[in-house]
């Protein structure tokens, strides 16, 4: 099948994606189509790796009513599927060689756009395929992740030794979620087996993306930043800029501030939590999303979506008249009745609620008001009522109510204004915390997390945290050795790899654990050979109800810990306390890896001896 006509006329864009991935790359593709001059034909040439026939026809109809739009699926030999079957990727599937692969998948192809599915256009893309790469392997942008190196800052790329072996190498790096690629000199330079060689023989940590920047190495023409965008927020913005060397600010600053594409390249992406940070540009997703009626769970995520976003409306800034003029004559309820129902009852001093909603009422005694359990009473609560969620822990009553059809949510966390973070009833127990730290660093950490919760109210995402370091989770207060037993909870291939590194390959035994298990499963330990256990990091959320789980192992073994205390909003100050209760004899310190507030880490050494 030829795909070209008239020499390079058409525009030729590729992707590969599995079932799981079909409606979001629906997104990405409705997004072009809507942004694209009309004047100009395109191919969407689609990389099956297996889709199901209604996936293909789902996505296939986005033409429907395009003269200029042609979708086409093409399939990946089962030769080529049983070699990569055979490669280790880890977390990710093997779709991710797609933007390799589809060089020679598409061989009467000379030049393409390869775009990620997590990716929204907002700009016509024959502007990227009309550039002129000529001489060169690929089009793509710097990162920006990579060039604030510049200062050796840059927490999660500092310890890239596999891919970073010269000087400013990472000045050089790119990501590769939006690539113009040259694939008719990529099949001159590199045959076909000698990329699923290097595809089955590299170690490289992100895979795909250091592979397709050792194969572009000194080939790379640099195209505009705008192309290929993360959804970073204002003042994440510019905090990574300040870190940035000078010669390239204008380029970042020029391309962020009227991007091309947003790369949700974040772990959060918008379909996946309806609690994503990046707002601005999750409706950008949800907007193109909504422009399709062809996938069941994403209209369904969609309207949970805009109810959540009505719900979180009403930021720090605004008033409780505000909502009352929102939601005119509406009866009140409010959900829980806990510390923060009682700050909320005075909070809104303005409305008299009908009830309250608190499913643990036997612990209250208070003829004042109204209790309601719910769903017990539903009945009783009429779908148009405003309900204020009063509780920390509202994920899951919110996506319950929204379940039952209720829309007038609004969460009392997103309203308050910044007194949530003054920490008035913690004083007691951030000021033990304190006293817990071992050295000077750990308490100017501790001291500039607080300060900083304060300052930026509820985004985390704020400027210059300024003590950060690398080598993440194994600070080297924990004085590794090349014989410990390491226990991971909540890990994945990532902290294993870095681990091994850190040890320079040389320990004991890994083993990696699931928090459910063991939360949930009874005399879990007995499972599991514990006996010579030495280090423990703990990465999940809810990280004390983990700890107290494992503390009688913790009592006679004493192994180092590593613990992530930015999951949870109190554990900053109680775990530091309740590993000192577990043994007094533990050195506790404390560690940031990360220009925003989301990872501190708690090290506990003890230097006692096991008896």
């Amino acid at each position: 099948m030829k795909l070209m006509r008239k020499e390079d006329r058409r525009i030729v864009i590729s992707t590969g994606f599995d079932d799981n991935y079909a409606c979001y790359a629906a997104v990405m593709i409705k997004s072009i189509i809507e942004n694209l001059n009309p004047a100009a034909e395109c191919l969407f040439a689609l990389i099956d790796f297996g889709l199901k026939q209604e996936n293909k026809d789902t996505i296939m109809s986005l033409s429907n009513g395009y003269e200029n739009i042609t979708i086409s699926f093409f399939c990946v030999p089962d030769m080529i599927l049983k070699k990569l079957g055979e490669v280790q990727t880890g977390k990710w599937s093997i779709e991710i060689y797609s933007s390799i692969l589809a060089c020679y998948v598409l061989s009467d192809v000379d030049k393409y756009i390869y775009i990620d599915c997590d990716v929204v256009n907002i700009r016509n893309i024959e502007e990227l395929y009309r550039i002129d790469i000529e001489g060169y392997l690929v089009g793509a942008t710097k990162l920006l992740g990579t060039c604030v190196l510049y200062h050796n800052s840059f927490i999660g790329w500092g310890n890239r030794q596999d891919y970073f072996r010269e000087e400013n190498d990472f000045l050089e790096y790119f990501n590769n979620g939006v690539m113009l690629i040259n694939s008719k000199m990529f099949r001159q330079l590199y045959s076909f087996d000698n990329i699923l060689d290097r595809i089955s023989d590299q170690n490289y940590t992100l895979l795909d993306q250091d592979l397709i920047n050792e194969l572009c190495r000194g080939k790379v023409f640099w195209i505009d930043a705008s192309w290929n965008c993360y959804p970073y927020t204002k003042e994440e913005f510019e905090h990574v800029l300040e870190l940035c060397p000078p010669f390239l600010k204008d380029y970042f600053v020029i391309g962020y501030s009227a991007p091309s594409n947003i790369h949700f390249t974040v772990p959060v992406k918008p379909w996946n939590s309806l609690f994503g940070s990046h707002f601005e540009y999750d409706n950008l997703f949800w907007y193109y999303a909504s422009l399709l009626n062809t996938f069941d769970n994403l209209e369904k995520k969609y309207s949970e979506y805009c109810t959540f976003r009505r719900a979180c409306a009403y930021y720090s800034e605004r008033t409780q008249d505000e909502l009352m003029s929102f939601v005119p004559n509406a009866r009140y309820y409010l959900y829980g009745y806990g510390k923060r129902g009682h700050e909320a009852l005075n909070y809104f001093d303005k409305i008299s609620f009908e009830g309250i909603i608190e499913n643990n009422i036997d612990q209250y005694d208070d003829p004042c008001h109204n209790y309601l359990r719910f769903p017990k009473d539903e009945n009783k609560i009429d779908k148009e009522s405003v309900v204020i969620i009063a509780n920390d822990d509202y994920k899951p009553i919110l996506e319950e109510l929204l379940l039952h059809g209720y829309s007038n949510v609004f969460l009392y966390k997103h309203m308050r204004r910044r007194d949530y973070f003054i920490y008035n009833e913690d004083s007691k127990e951030i000021i033990r915390a304190y006293a817990t730290l071992e050295d000077s660093l750990s308490k100017n950490v501790f001291e500039k997390i607080i300060q900083k919760r304060v300052e930026s109210r509820y985004n985390d995402h704020v400027k210059a945290i300024d003590i950060y370091e690398g080598n993440t989770f194994f600070n080297s207060v924990l004085r590794l050795r090349d014989c410990e037993e390491y226990y991971d909870i909540g890990g994945d291939d990532d902290t294993i790899r870095m681990f091994k590194k850190q040890v320079n390959g040389k320990y004991n035994r890994i083993k990696l654990i699931d928090r459910e298990m063991i939360l949930q499963t009874p005399h879990w330990e007995q499972k599991i050979d514990l006996n010579r256990i030495s280090l423990v990091r703990i990465d999940v959320l809810d990280c004390l109800s983990v700890l107290k789980k494992i503390q009688h192992i913790i009592e006679i073994k004493k192994p180092k810990l590593s613990i992530n205390i930015s999951n949870d909003r109190e554990a900053l100050w109680m775990i530091p306390t309740f590993v000192k209760r577990i043994n007094n004899n533990y050195k506790i310190y404390m560690r940031h890896h990360s220009t925003s507030l989301r990872l501190t880490v708690l090290y506990a050494v003890c230097e006692e001896k096991n008896g």
